[in-house]
């Protein structure tokens, strides 16, 4: 009995789906109701007040979402305050994201670490 070649081919194919060993991540998501509607509506505003002062930095590691701002970072020690309603911070495990059975629950806290990852590597230099 011979295999045919396509189920061969299929059997030998390798797939990586990450290419970087996530040894931890941060503890905490913070989440406030944001001011801006989208990601491209909240760089306009956030363009708009920088000064280029250290306080004026806005990581990378942000989205928003469904009216709501995410974030590995705390909004209220960057910019990102300028675009949220500071007094509605929630703070919550980031476990129960990073391990969630909801697949786009998974796939935005991929997109935050993503975020927190190019802030990393730029900060070594890589571009």
């Amino acid at each position: 009995m011979t295999v045919p070649d396509q189920e061969i081919h299929d059997a030998q194919e390798e797939g990586f789906a990450n290419l970087i060993q996530l040894r931890q991540f941060p503890d905490t998501l913070y989440v406030a109701p944001a001011l801006c509607h989208t990601r491209h509506g909240a760089w306009a505003a956030l363009n708009q007040g920088g000064s280029g002062q250290p306080g004026d930095y806005v990581p990378g590691a942000w989205t928003i979402y469904e009216d709501n701002l995410y974030s590995l970072v705390a909004p209220e020690a960057s910019r990102l305050k300028s675009i949220i309603d500071v007094g509605r911070i929630d703070r919550l495990e980031t476990g129960e994201w990073a391990l969630s059975e909801n697949d786009l629950r998974r796939r935005r806290f991929v997109q935050l670490l993503n975020g927190a990852l190019r802030d990393d590597l730029w900060g070594h230099g890589v571009r």
